[in-house]
């Protein structure tokens, strides 16, 4: 019989080292892992905290945004409100502006509707008009009268350019009051018997208006002719409308008024 395999002590040595190698490595590798296992634990705790943190930022620009947004609002508000109160502070002083150039028209009148011939004495056709509707006058109360404007161009059709109008400044307000109130008594008065040149034809004596005012009293009359409005005058410098003889008066100071009063009409009367 072949005798029994002994094992050396050399063979039991290798023996040993091929067993405990794959412990060892199985052993690394275990150590490993639970190093990987702790180091991504890390990680995550990393990421949760890097996540808390992003958010927590995303809040405070979120929180940021809002409270730049309500100081634009804030500042564009009070901008606007600034600017509304200056555009209100510009047009009442507008206002002011115009019934102090008003008030200087106090003791003027303006005749229209009177002929014009070359050479022209202006003060005596002031004192004929005078005459005309029973006002007495005298030449010392006239401070200043003289024709406005540019002189006109014929219009086709008619016999002649249409007269400039004589602005007048008499030196007594109660000059100026009498020459109204006459011209209203007699209204329809004419040129007859005034030894003026050419067929009689009418002639009006009003409030001499600022050019503000007198754009203003225009636009009235047209849209009170538009919209049947029955009355549109002016006293003391000042334009006033009234629907009928039971409505109420206004008061116009501005395109403002208008727009108030006669709604639509005006933005037509402005184009």
């Amino acid at each position: 019989m072949p005798s029994p395999v002994t094992r050396t002590g050399a063979d039991l040595c290798d023996s040993d080292s091929s067993e405990t190698e794959p412990v060892r490595e199985l052993s690394l590798f275990l150590k490993e892992l639970r190093a990987t296992r702790i180091e991504m634990s890390n990680i995550r705790s990393s990421l949760i905290d890097l996540t808390g943190a992003v958010q927590k930022s995303n809040e405070r620009m979120d929180s940021l945004e809002i409270r730049i947004n309500d100081l634009e609002g804030k500042i564009n508000n009070e901008d606007r409100a600034d600017i509304r109160n200056l555009e209100r502070q510009i047009d009442q002083l507008k206002l002011d502006l115009q019934e102090r150039e008003q008030e200087l028209l106090s003791n003027d009148v303006e005749i229209a509707g009177i002929p014009e011939t070359p050479g022209e004495s202006i003060n005596h056709v002031v004192l004929s008009v005078a005459a005309k509707l029973g006002v007495q006058l005298e030449e010392r109360n006239i401070v200043d009268a003289v024709r406005v404007g540019v002189p006109r161009a014929s219009v086709e059709g008619e016999p002649g350019p249409r007269p400039r109008n004589v602005a007048v400044r008499v030196s007594r307000k109660s000059n100026r009051d009498a020459l109204l109130k006459a011209a209203r008594v007699r209204r329809g008065a004419t040129t007859a018997g005034m030894g003026l040149i050419g067929d009689p034809r009418k002639f009006y004596v009003n409030e001499r208006l600022t050019k503000l005012n007198r754009q203003l009293f225009g636009k009235a009359r047209e849209c009170a002719e538009r919209l049947k409005w029955r009355f549109v005058w002016t006293r003391e410098g000042k334009v006033y409308v009234r629907k009928d003889n039971s409505s109420t008066r206004h008061r116009l100071r501005s395109d403002s008024d208008l727009s108030g009063v006669f709604g639509d009409c005006f933005v037509g009367a402005k184009s």
